[in-house]
């Protein structure tokens, strides 16, 4: 989910409206398949309305975090913990406060990013065929962390430098068709991570990311004021909540014992069906 969703609202929307909407922003936040081109799809088929209501990208925001600190509340309570006593001037473990400085470096990127340049990308770079080329550009760049994860030796080596330079890798979220998640996840892989820790370490960094693009739009909510049913934004919080825990679940079992080759070629085919909308729809 990236700041195009709080585009997506209003005030009338259906329940089926909804559940689309949530759904595939609880998958494509998720899972590097594409939020920008389902979109198009969606809107497409459905007639999905493309308006805002900040309460509805409050709602989803959270419901993302919360997915994800729920998933990892093991590990987040360690973190806490770490920081805490590294608070207090207490003893703390070495590798716990190393990861703590090394997600903190790497959320700070997408932070700034989803706060200042991603609105201002998202209002410029919509074009459909912008998108499509974005996704196929996207699949291109996989194909390289693939070719240099199978020419490297994974050490998953994690200091504070790593951290803030997989954090980097989040400037490609601004570009429709990209996430935060799937940036962090082919820039971990580059610098060395396996898959699985790649992915790992990217939902952990994202978890202050979601955050603080909740806080934003909660501002933004306060200034505009509720501009969607209440019962609406609970019901997609809900949905979020159950489709994004699921989608965390499938993506560290995926990435076990799989390559990124099925996100791949289905970036290709989403592409491929997005230029025949354009062109036939």
């Amino acid at each position: 989910m990236d700041v195009r969703l709080h585009n997506r609202y209003n005030s009338h929307m259906t329940l089926f409206d909804v559940f689309v909407q949530t759904v595939l922003n609880g998958v494509t936040t998720l899972v590097p398949i594409s939020d920008a081109g389902h979109w198009i799809i969606a809107s497409s088929l459905f007639g999905i309305p493309d308006t805002s209501a900040s309460a509805m990208a409050v709602a989803l925001y959270l419901a993302v975090a919360v997915a994800i600190l729920v998933y990892f509340f093991d590990d987040v309570w360690q973190l806490l913990q770490t920081l805490l006593r590294k608070l207090g001037r207490l003893p703390v473990n070495t590798r716990d406060e190393t990861l703590l400085y090394a997600i903190l470096l790497a959320s700070i990127p997408g932070l700034l990013l989803g706060t200042t340049l991603a609105p201002l990308f998202v209002n410029m770079l919509r074009h459909p065929l912008f998108i499509a080329g974005i996704i196929s550009t996207t699949a291109l760049w996989y194909i390289y962390v693939e070719w240099v994860y199978h020419n490297r030796e994974q050490t998953n080596h994690m200091d504070a430098a790593t951290g803030i330079r997989i954090g980097l890798f989040q400037a490609l979220a601004i570009l429709p068709g990209f996430s935060w998640v799937a940036s962090m996840l082919g820039g971990a892989m580059l610098l060395g991570l396996s898959r699985s820790e790649a992915a790992r370490f990217s939902f952990l960094a994202a978890l202050p990311v979601f955050f603080g693009l909740a806080v934003q739009q909660f501002l933004d909510m306060v200034v505009s004021g509720m501009q969607t049913s209440p019962w609406l934004v609970l019901v997609a919080f809900s949905l979020t909540f159950a489709v994004s825990v699921l989608a965390i679940r499938f993506m560290l079992w995926f990435l076990r014992t799989h390559t990124l080759w099925m996100f791949i070629w289905y970036r290709f085919i989403l592409a491929f069906f997005i230029v025949f909308i354009f062109i036939f729809g």
